[in-house]
């Protein structure tokens, strides 16, 4: 990944268009999460569920999913960047350059923290619900196959 960070993102032109793309979507995201990043965990268990179900404006894939799918992406650009020019600062055979992406890759790792930090009830939400109807699959797999070993004995 660092090899293809080193292509893509030598010049300075494709690290800035990046950094737009991923601070745009973390933007898009945050305007179709709606209210549902405002609420806090307590809130979200009681109502969120009942909220998705009653509003048709509510969904799981337009208010939670494809929002947690562009915050990810977003951060992941940003993470990768930072990495990619942290990594490659000692390739650089000017000082001023290596000081530059050293700088650069810090200001992109902290805007991934930042992300991460001020948009993760999102992150934390859809992992809930994921965490949810995993258990929820697990109890009805166990379910069935308990009535099936009923049924053989």
């Amino acid at each position: 990944m660092v090899q293809i960070g080193k292509e893509i993102f030598g010049d300075h032109v494709s690290q800035l268009v990046t950094i737009v793309v991923s601070l745009s979507l973390a933007i898009v995201a945050q305007k179709l999460s709606g209210d549902i990043a405002n609420m806090s965990f307590i809130t979200f268990i009681m109502d969120g569920y009942g909220l998705m179900d009653s509003n048709p404006e509510v969904g799981f894939f337009s208010n939670i999913l494809l929002p947690f799918v562009m915050y990810f992406l977003s951060c992941a650009l940003l993470l990768w960047i930072g990495i990619c020019n942290l990594v490659t600062c000692n390739d650089e055979r000017d000082k001023s350059n290596v000081v530059l992406k050293a700088i650069l890759g810090y200001l992109q790792l902290i805007m991934f923290g930042m992300l991460l930090v001020m948009s993760g009830t999102l992150f934390a939400y859809f992992m809930l619900l994921i965490f949810t109807a995993l258990i929820l699959t697990l109890i009805l797999d166990y379910a069935a196959s308990y009535t099936d070993m009923e049924k053989s004995t």
